[in-house]
């Protein structure tokens, strides 16, 4: 067996492996176009009785198959096998011996492809004799599903050797452990081939590689695991059975192992050893984005929790009041002065209460996604006038001195004005709020130069000589109900949920916010947000929405409302302003209703949103489909809830012409209805 060193394209641990294996095997190459012997174990010669010499000679021969009767269905296979890479599974006759000796046997030949590190392919045929009543079973009518079976062991084989860096040959008659293939330069294999190279049994072996080269945590399971007498119980066929294990790798880390068997046929098995650090490496990184999402998921739980808590406080306080109030208010309904008095307390706590659930609601739609920001043309000096002048009586209230400055040279930009004004609105506010009485508080806004040649930056700064915050809870002033809480604050009303809104407005729009105060000092909030430039609008003439019941006399509402006490409070308003109003408690009934009276009946419709058997949204689309035209033009105003502006254009989308939102704002209401009565 010289020849090895001539050959060098083969893994070198071959040759080890050949002369300690019993085994009947041989390693064959492709040279010339022909598939050439390049090794025979020893187990092979012992089973031709001869020396590997004269054996690689006749196989390399002209004629290698002349002892086989079936040596044109062998060649067949051999060329299937070598230039197609076809799975060699031949068994066939072959006269071994000479003289008297000379016998007739039966070799099954189970043959797998190999590779070599640089990628060129070799091959190990295995060799075994057939018994005699192997032999019967062979050729007998279950000799089919055999081939079958070897067929399915053939490619779990294949499969196992590509994948694994170390692979043995386990033969289980013997117990024989022998080395298939190796990858060069990789840590794993010295352990794995220096545990076989001068050992040959398996049990000897394992043991060997369990002593030396895995961690003592890992030794016990290992040595449970891979005992021979297990195998045949855990190693099921047509499928693998592996232990993952840890080996130190010299350098004062851990390596990560796997060792594999499969059944190779009989009680034999093929042995796969690789490194598995990489699989590891993901199954830890998944593990790690899953406890990552189970502490979101818990935090989001934990601020859901805090979230309900503050919600359920905030809401509380005001509903005390109006609860409290109109209770005083029945006891003492007899002094009239009294009752005024708990009247317009009952309103002011419930005008908190709006506040509270609209900002919990708006925080739920920006959590969610659903606020969009829609950028219209505006003219930027009336809209910076009108959100400053909505707070002319606030400030009187307080004796306050506003100064205002707004230097923005372009007149017309594109904007989202009604997020814009709940943003200066929300800072403004609080400016009033935490400043005491005969404070100042200064509003200055200022073009700057935008990213582009067609975009400004609008900056605006609030400032008030207010009570101010601390540095540390300025850090936080963006998170949900975050309130500072001192002896002054306590004793002013506000969620917390305010500059929370304000900060995503802001992010939404691309847009900047900072905070700098100093308890005692004050308060600067400032607002940097990016607009486009544009032409001044066409001039549009609104219309005259004024009202008096004069106007409304005669004029019939079909209202639509399932809460009973929200149509009660509608029907007295309505009435009080000289309108006339049937009412109907869902859509469908809502339908019928107008479907049933005669046309023009009705003048217009007041439709709730949220009610039973049809919604508010779809009874529209259907009143539109009417074939009555002049019933199917007939105006519609949402009168809802839900009262976003999201909301608002979802009712324009489905056909509606106008929208009233909850609680009722009897001015904003006549106002609407003015411009469909006429």
């Amino acid at each position: 067996m010289n020849n090895i060193e001539k050959n060098p394209l083969l893994p070198p641990d071959l040759k080890a492996s050949c002369e300690l294996s019993p085994i009947p095997f041989a390693v064959y190459y492709v040279k010339n176009g022909r598939f050439q012997a390049y090794l025979v174990s020893a187990g092979f010669c012992k089973m031709y009785e001869s020396t590997s010499e004269k054996l690689l000679k006749r196989l390399n021969g002209d004629n290698p198959f002349v002892n086989i009767p079936e040596r044109d269905e062998l060649w067949k296979l051999v060329k299937d096998f070598s230039e197609k890479d076809i799975p060699l599974n031949a068994i066939f006759h072959e006269y071994i011996g000479k003289g008297n000796n000379r016998k007739l046997y039966t070799i099954h030949a189970i043959g797998t492809r190999e590779y070599t590190d640089d990628g060129r392919k070799y091959s190990i045929v295995r060799y075994n004799e057939v018994s005699d009543a192997d032999r019967r079973m062979l050729f007998s009518a279950e000799q089919l599903e055999i081939k079958r079976q070897r067929e399915r062991e053939i490619a779990i084989m294949d499969g196992l050797s590509r994948d694994y860096d170390v692979v043995w040959f386990l033969e289980g008659k013997s117990h024989a452990v022998s080395l298939i293939r190796s990858k060069k330069g990789v840590g794993v294999v010295d352990s794995a081939v220096k545990a076989i190279k001068n050992i040959g049994i398996y049990d000897d072996a394992i043991a060997y590689h369990i002593q030396n080269f895995v961690i003592p945590e890992d030794r016990e399971r290992m040595i449970e695991g891979t005992a021979f007498e297990v195998l045949a119980a855990r190693v099921p066929e047509n499928r693998l059975y592996s232990l993952n294990y840890r080996q130190d790798n010299g350098h004062g880390g851990i390596r990560y192992l796997q060792i594999c068997y499969a059944h190779a046929g009989d009680n034999d098995y093929v042995v796969g050893i690789r490194n598995i650090e990489s699989i590891i490496r993901d199954e830890l990184a998944i593990q790690d984005k899953l406890s990552n999402a189970l502490e979101r998921a818990e935090a989001a739980d934990k601020a859901k929790s805090s979230f309900l808590f503050n919600v359920s406080h905030d809401i509380r306080t005001p509903l005390n009041a109006i609860i409290g109030f109109t209770d005083l208010a029945e006891k003492y309904e007899s002094d009239r002065e009294k009752v005024l008095s708990y009247r317009a307390k009952v309103k002011t706590a419930s005008l908190q209460l709006l506040d509270i659930l609209n900002n919990v609601l708006e925080m739920a739609c920006i959590e969610n996604g659903k606020i969009k920001i829609e950028n219209e043309v505006n003219d930027t000096r009336i809209f910076h006038n009108n959100w400053v002048d909505m707070f002319s009586a606030d400030l009187r209230k307080k004796n306050l001195t506003l100064t205002t400055q707004f230097s923005v040279t372009h007149p017309y930009l594109y904007m989202d004005k009604t997020h814009m004004t709940e943003i200066f609105m929300n800072v403004l506010s609080n400016a009033i709020k935490y400043t005491a009485d005969g404070g100042h508080i200064t509003v200055t806004s200022r073009e700057l130069k935008g990213r582009t040649a067609d975009e400004v930056i609008v900056e605006t700064v609030i400032e008030d000589n207010g009570i101010g915050m601390s540095t540390e809870f300025c850090n936080q002033v963006f998170e949900e109900f975050a309130r500072e809480r001192t002896a002054q604050t306590m004793k002013i009303q506000g969620t917390g949920l305010g500059l929370a809104i304000v900060k995503r407005l802001v992010d939404l729009m691309n847009g900047t916010i900072s905070i700098s105060s100093k308890i005692g000092h004050g308060t600067k909030v400032t607002i940097c947000t990016p607009h486009q430039i544009a032409e001044e609008p066409k001039y549009i003439a609104k219309p005259d929405n004024t009202w008096d019941s004069e106007k409304f006399r005669g004029k019939r509402i079909l209202l639509a409302e399932d809460n009973e006490l929200n149509a009660e409070i509608a029907l007295e308003v309505l009435k009080d302003a000289g309108l006339e109003v049937d009412i109907v408690s869902d859509g469908l009934a809502c339908i019928n209703k107008l479907k049933a009276s005669p046309t023009g009946t009705y003048n217009l419709i007041l439709m709730d949103i949220q009610m039973p058997n049809m919604n508010g949204y779809k009874t529209t689309q259907y009143i539109r489909n009417l074939p009555n035209p002049d019933m199917a033009q007939i105006p519609i105003v949402a009168m809802t809830a839900n009262a976003f502006k999201e909301d608002v254009d979802r009712a324009f989308e489905s056909g509606m012409n106008g929208h009233i939102p909850k609680p009722i704002d009897i001015a904003k209401m006549m106002s609407t209805l003015g411009e469909f009565l006429k």
